[in-house]
């Protein structure tokens, strides 16, 4: 069982333990239960729900608190997950910093802060120590084109194993019975 506040939130604390990722979280992080369990659960949920990829847990010694890390999809950067309890806060200094020390240590813009409230629920914000800039119109429009493009040469190529397929059939001589 774990108290948050005035909510419990319970776990099955036996099958917890035994995740390689919780011993993991355990060796790095020297916090409370409260603050290892909310680290796995930022950890499953990175991995399990949103399909991230080569998730790692950081001990970051700097900021004294532990991140985690990884690639929301193959080809992107690493992205670093700070996790906070809902009833927590952070000054906009205290951010900056944050994203500093990221910065910093490694040579990533942006550090994703991961607040989870008593009832188990993981919001997600991204921060970052300048204003980023939205993707310009036609780079939507481009990717946009280029996925049609693609699908509409799938298409083309199904239809083309097809009709091999039926040409094949009936040039095959008839089965001697």
């Amino acid at each position: 069982m774990c108290e948050a506040g005035n909510e419990s939130i319970t776990f099955h604390f036996s099958e917890v333990q035994k995740h390689p990722k919780y011993e993991e979280i355990c060796q790095y992080h020297r916090g409370n239960y409260q603050s290892r369990i909310q680290i796995f659960m930022v950890y499953m949920d990175l991995a399990e729900s949103k399909g991230w990829w080569n998730i790692r847990i950081e001990d970051n010694i700097k900021l004294g608190c532990t991140l985690v890390s990884g690639h929301p999809s193959p080809t992107s950067n690493r992205d670093y997950v700070l996790t906070l309890d809902s009833k927590s806060s952070l000054s906009h200094a205290e951010i900056q910093q944050v994203t500093q020390t990221v910065q910093e240590d490694y040579k990533s813009d942006s550090i994703i802060l991961a607040i989870i409230d008593d009832n188990s629920s993981i919001v997600y914000y991204q921060a970052s120590s300048a204003l980023c800039p939205p993707n310009p119109v036609d780079t939507v429009e481009l990717k946009q084109a280029k996925s049609r493009r693609l699908f509409e040469r799938s298409k083309r190529r199904i239809q083309q194993l097809r009709e091999d397929a039926k040409l094949r059939k009936t040039k095959e001589p008839p089965d001697p019975d």
